[in-house]
C-alpha cells in the first residue's frame, strides 16, 4: 500500500513532501477509523444488517423462483425463514442471559453473606498450613498479601454486580431505540431482498467502470 501510493502519479517528487503527505493520509485515516467510522456504523447498522440478511436470503429466494414462485411470494417466504432463524437464535441467547442474571440476582445476597466466612475459613487453613514454616520464607508477608487480596476481592464484587445490574437497566431503557432499529431493519430487509438486483445495478452505475473492475476483483479474491 505504501509503495503503491508513494510511487503513484498523485504523489509529489520531493521525498520530504511525499513523507509528510503519507503521514497526513495516515493521520486522516486514523481519525476517520476512531472518530467518524463508529458513528457511521451506528447510523447505517440497520442497513448493514439488512444487507447481510439479503445476502443470506438470496439463495433461498432464487431457489423458490426456480420453483415458479412469484417474486413477492419468494421474497416473503425466504425472508420469513431467515428472520425466524435469526430472531429465534437471538431470543434463545437473550432469554438464557436474562435467566442467568435473574438467578444470580436471587442468589447474590446469600453468596455475599457467606463469603466472609468462606474467606476466613480459607485463611485459617492457610495459617495452619504455614504455621510450621520458617519465617525466613516471608510467610508473614504472604499472609498479609493474601489478606489484602481477599479484602480487595470482597470490595470489588459489589461494584461489579452493580455494574451488571446497571447494564441490564440500560438495556431496558434503550428499548425505544431497539424498536426503531428493528422497524428500520425489517423495512430495509424487505426492499433489499425484493429488489436486490435492481439496487445493486443502480449502485454499480454510480462508479466508473475502472473502479467497478477493481471492486469486482476484490470481491472475487
Amino acid at each position: 500500500y505504501y509503495i503503491y501510493y508513494t510511487r503513484s502519479e498523485y504523489m509529489p517528487e520531493n521525498k520530504h513532501l511525499r513523507f509528510l503527505l503519507v503521514v497526513a493520509y495516515i493521520a486522516i485515516g486514523y481519525f476517520f477509523v476512531l472518530k467518524i467510522l463508529p458513528n457511521l456504523i451506528a447510523i447505517f447498522l440497520p442497513f448493514l444488517c439488512a444487507l447481510a440478511v439479503a445476502l443470506i436470503t438470496r439463495p433461498i429466494m432464487l431457489f423458490l423462483k426456480k420453483l415458479r414462485f412469484p417474486n413477492w411470494l419468494a421474497t416473503a417466504c425466504s425472508l420469513c425463514v431467515v428472520l425466524a432463524l435469526v430472531f429465534g437464535l437471538l431470543y434463545a441467547v437473550v432469554n438464557r442471559v436474562v435467566e442467568e442474571l435473574s438467578l444470580l440476582s436471587r442468589q447474590l445476597p446469600s453468596i455475599m453473606a457467606t463469603m466472609p466466612a468462606t474467606i476466613e475459613g480459607i485463611m485459617e487453613k492457610w495459617r495452619n498450613f504455614t504455621a510450621g514454616f520458617n519465617h525466613e520464607f516471608s510467610i508473614i508477608d504472604i499472609n498479609t498479601a493474601i489478606e489484602e487480596l481477599s479484602a480487595s476481592l470482597t470490595s470489588y464484587i459489589m461494584p461489579a454486580t452493580q455494574k451488571i445490574l446497571n447494564a441490564v437497566t440500560g438495556i431496558a431503557s434503550s428499548l425505544p431505540h431497539i424498536l426503531i432499529f428493528t422497524v428500520a431493519f425489517l423495512f430495509c430487509s424487505v426492499f433489499l431482498v425484493k429488489d436486490y438486483d435492481f439496487i445493486m445495478k443502480s449502485i454499480a452505475r454510480q462508479f466508473p467502470e475502472k473502479v467497478m473492475g477493481h471492486m469486482i476483483q476484490v470481491k472475487k479474491y
